[in-house]
């Protein structure tokens, strides 16, 4: 009985952490969004700070402006929901996304039910003109959920010439 009990407050605990976590995430992002919107001088500052670098392919200028404009344009990118898109500089630009996903989550019974969660991501487009290169950037995955999210989204990003 008293391992239940354990079992039991662990699941809460558990699940009151994840709930945690999802709402500072949002709020963070919020605050974020919020003052580059004030202020749009932050979001060189802003890009900068996203500096792990994932996915990475040959792109002219004209290819990096197609993508530019359809991200500021569309209102998602592949499963993402874009939430607010801009110009870090001439050469980056930011992007601040949702994505809504199934999780499965098991109770201290074991039995499982699939919850909807969101995860909130933000990406740095880097053009490099002397390269022709496109990179994204964002923050290191905290686990690997968050990697093969994010891999999802830069897929996405990488295909947005040939649509």
């Amino acid at each position: 009985m008293i391992k239940i009990g354990i079992l039991a407050v662990v699941f809460v605990a558990l699940v009151i952490v994840r709930f945690v976590i999802r709402k500072v995430n949002k709020l963070n992002q919020g605050g974020a969004i919020n003052k580059i919107k004030k202020r749009p001088a932050l979001a060189a500052g802003y890009a900068d700070g996203l500096d792990f670098p994932y996915n990475r392919k040959e792109c002219d200028a004209a290819t990096f402006e197609l993508i530019r404009t359809k991200i500021k344009t569309c209102s998602s990118i592949g499963k993402y929901k874009v939430l607010y898109a801009t110009d870090a500089d001439a050469n980056r630009m930011l992007v601040f996304t949702e994505l809504a996903f199934n999780d499965l989550l098991f109770s201290y019974k074991g039995e499982s039910a699939n919850v909807e969660e969101k995860a909130f991501h933000d990406f740095a487009l880097v053009f490099s003109p002397g390269k022709n290169e496109l990179q994204v950037y964002s923050s290191a995955f905290g686990n690997t959920d968050n990697k093969f999210q994010k891999q999802e989204f830069l897929q996405a990003v990488m295909q947005m010439e040939s649509r």
